[in-house]
């Protein structure tokens, strides 16, 4: 092996890690700054409010864990069903069945996202779906998209 195309090999390397940083560091802040809206969208909803103090604790401890859950279990999902502005208050259902039938999540966390969906559904059966709330949750869904998708 060449002098060369180890420092070609390492630069490379250093490269993907700092992306893939950069990508880790912007999701978890627009991640934490939609669970932020989506909490006062809702009112302080305790269950939202409860996810949220969740994933400060997991951010401080193991940020990476928290990309690869939501990638997992929601961002593949939400692409694959094809959800769009347009169509989510229909198809949010279908998309929180989806992600409870992921055998990953415990009972409590089941019971707590049929509840905070309950709260959600009441509330977009009142309000218009909040489209910047929405860009802001797809954009989120992205970075876990394009985090997982760098080499």
């Amino acid at each position: 092996m060449s002098v060369a195309y180890g420092i070609n090999k390492l630069t490379t390397s250093v490269t993907t890690s700092m992306k893939k940083k950069q990508v880790l560091t912007a999701f978890l802040d627009k991640y934490t700054k939609l669970l932020d809206k989506v909490c006062v969208e809702l009112d302080n909803d305790i269950n939202i409010a409860t996810i949220i103090t969740v994933v400060h604790s997991i951010k401080k401890r193991n940020p990476k864990l928290i990309i690869g859950l939501w990638y997992e279990n929601v961002a593949t999902k939400f692409s694959e069903m094809g959800i769009t502005y347009d169509n989510f208050p229909d198809r949010s259902l279908e998309f929180i069945h989806v992600i409870q039938g992921d055998t990953y999540f415990s009972e409590s966390v089941r019971v707590s996202t049929e509840n905070l969906w309950t709260v959600f559904k009441d509330h977009i059966s009142t309000h218009e779906l909040n489209p910047a709330l929405f860009e802001d949750f797809e954009t989120v869904i992205k970075l876990s998209i394009l985090y997982h998708s760098i080499e």
